[in-house]
């Protein structure tokens, strides 16, 4: 039977089976094809639902560098390291001429600023992007901490942004709504010590600043704060730390000192119920080799992904939570830590602004 002859029930059912790699690969194989894969929105969601039941999203990490380059890694590949692991990326428009900013992402869509002016929603997969209007930032403003989300219940995206003058007391916050298709003022007088992007779960953006978790909600439109573990052990230890994800749960990292100022290890804590603050329980301890520096880890699921030096030389490497050790190690070459000054995870879909809202 021809392919022209296929049920269009049967072709998305039979795609919606694919993961979003292959799909991309069958745009290709006929114009059909080509409009059902890339426009039909009842195959973005249905693969993107079935991909999440499966649990076979694919998962990767987006960094650019101080080069403008940027790359995409799979996190999930066995070939982590390869050179075959890795995907050079570039926007589907024209870059303005400011600093890139990944503000986050969710279902298999990417945040990006460009300058305290330019934001836009890309998918890396498809190509397919959406320029957002200006927010509208005081001039000599500078981007200071963001993130974006997604609200199921009203199906609609937003993003958070904070621009600080570097100089004076001068900041700035705003939420863009997509349903809305409007940005508007924040009222809150923000945090010094918040910094880059956010990380994304229940519904809010959360910052490490200081010994608490700084998180802003989207429903509520509001900010809030919670208390870090109040142990022996982590004294001293969120001198320089993280926050992300482990398996559901809200999970911060931070280095341990051992001759001042080299640092020798890292622990990892997880938050087992979300605001609970007697559910905070240690996950593990990273111990570190000898002459090996890490200055950054980006917590998701089971893994990290910290940046390494060794002898002048960064790399990105993957640790296992559950063995507790470091797995595999990618690495295009470089002097410079600010090769991975700023990386996001995304999950790979087929979703467009336009099947949502």
């Amino acid at each position: 039977m021809a392919e022209t002859d296929l049920p269009e029930d049967v072709i998305l059912n039979i795609l919606s089976w694919l993961p979003v790699k292959s799909l991309i690969r069958f745009t290709s194989v006929s114009k059909r094809f080509r409009s059902i894969i890339l426009y039909d929105p009842k195959l973005a969601r249905t693969q993107f639902e079935a991909a999440c039941q499966r649990k076979t999203l694919s998962c990767r990490l987006i960094f650019h560098t101080v080069t403008r380059r940027l790359e995409s890694l799979d996190l999930d590949t066995p070939s982590y390291g390869d050179i075959s692991s890795s995907r050079k990326l570039s926007f589907p428009f024209e870059e303005p001429g400011s600093d890139i900013s990944l503000l986050g992402s969710c279902n298999g869509l990417a945040f990006v600023a460009f300058g305290e002016v330019d934001f836009y929603i890309w998918n890396p997969a498809t190509r397919f992007f959406m320029e957002l209007p200006k927010p509208g930032f005081s001039d000599g403003l500078w981007l200071r901490y963001y993130g974006a989300g997604y609200l199921s219940a009203t199906d609609d995206y937003k993003v958070f942004a904070a621009s600080y003058d570097v100089y004076g007391p001068t900041r700035e916050m705003k939420m863009f709504s997509l349903r809305a298709h409007v940005w508007k003022t924040i009222q809150h007088p923000g945090h010094d010590k918040a910094s880059d992007e956010g990380t994304l779960l229940n519904e809010a953006i959360h910052w490490l600043v200081g010994n608490e978790i700084l998180a802003f909600d989207f429903a509520q439109e509001e900010f809030r704060t919670m208390r870090l573990p109040d142990h022996h052990e982590i004294q001293d230890l969120f001198g320089v730390g993280y926050v992300g994800v482990s398996e559901g749960c809200l999970c911060v990292c931070g280095h341990r000192r051992g001759v001042y100022p080299i640092y020798k290890s890292v622990d990892f804590w997880v938050m087992r119920e979300y605001d609970v603050y007697d559910s905070w329980t240690k996950l593990f301890n990273f111990s570190y080799l000898p002459g090996v520096l890490y200055t950054y880890f980006l917590v998701m699921g089971s893994r990290s992904v910290a940046v390494r030096g060794v002898g002048g030389e960064w790399s990105l490497v993957k640790i296992d939570h559950k063995e507790e050790k470091e797995l595999l190690v990618y690495t295009t070459g470089g002097t410079s830590f600010d090769r991975y000054r700023n990386m996001i995870p995304y999950e790979e879909s087929l979703l467009r602004i336009n099947f949502l809202c």
